[in-house]
């Protein structure tokens, strides 16, 4: 992001505060990546009686609003999400389809990536999060992802599958640092793990880290663009030569 973008960005959140103050209604922005989360949390917003509320949908979602409440209401409005399926017509026949495919097929009705939340794609469904207001015109002119004929349709977010993405296993390193712990889980060097971080690319919590010497504790989300992201579970285990057992949960 650029000075010039980050200054309109802000100004923008300002006034979806200064909005939510003055007349009492609720405003949100759009889904916000990894970066513009970062810079958020920079901000100091006269908020007064206003909640601020980042939401992505679910639990542990990575793209996320921020939505600004007035005092009578205690959470977002379930008007401001859509939650859709978008599953092959003829499951025996479809193709083996990704995060990618799903995501540029959206993309191919020239929907803005903001409009988008987190993609979800256990198996050959892909569940998708959206602001409402383009989930009509996704399932009225969403019927091809690459050559697979699929059907989109609206579902609870009960039904939606967060957990099913991820998956648990134990990386042993020498360190929490978050270099160490790059290394680890992606398997690099050190040396590429601080590039990661030197070149902005790596967030902790949603916060942008400028030094790969930050030590990670329990509970905390890396996300690395291009990569993906883990959380560090409890239970860190020390071995008799000093090193340690990290049990990671690697969203996928």
């Amino acid at each position: 992001m650029t000075g010039k973008e980050e200054a309109f960005f802000k100004k923008r959140i300002e006034e979806l505060c200064e909005t939510c103050r003055n007349r009492g209604i609720p405003t949100h922005s759009l889904f916000l990546n990894a970066e513009e989360q970062a810079v958020l949390q920079t901000m100091h917003l006269p908020t007064g009686d206003v909640q601020q509320v980042l939401s992505g949908g679910f639990e542990g979602a990575e793209r996320r609003i921020v939505c600004f409440l007035p005092p009578y209401l205690e959470n977002i409005p379930d008007s401001v999400f859509s939650f859709l399926a978008l599953s092959p017509s003829s499951p025996k026949f479809a193709e083996t389809l990704s995060h990618r495919d799903f995501l540029g097929a959206l993309m191919h009705l020239s929907i803005r990536r903001e409009m988008i939340g987190d993609i979800l794609v256990p198996e050959q469904t892909a569940y998708v999060i959206v602001l409402s207001k383009v989930s009509a015109y996704i399932r009225e002119n969403l019927h091809m992802v690459r050559h697979t004929p699929v059907t989109a349709e609206e579902v609870s977010p009960e039904q939606l599958c967060p957990g099913v993405n991820t998956k648990e296993y134990d990386v042993n390193t020498a360190s929490l640092r978050i270099d160490a712990m790059l290394g680890a889980v992606y398997r690099i060097s050190r040396s590429r793990a601080k590039e990661l971080v030197m070149t902005g690319r790596v967030f902790v919590n949603s916060s942008l880290q400028s030094g790969a010497d930050r030590t990670l504790k329990e509970g905390d989300i890396l996300s690395v663009r291009g990569k993906g992201r883990f959380r560090l579970l409890p239970g860190i285990r020390t071995t008799r030569n000093g090193r340690l057992f990290v049990r990671i949960e690697l969203y996928s």
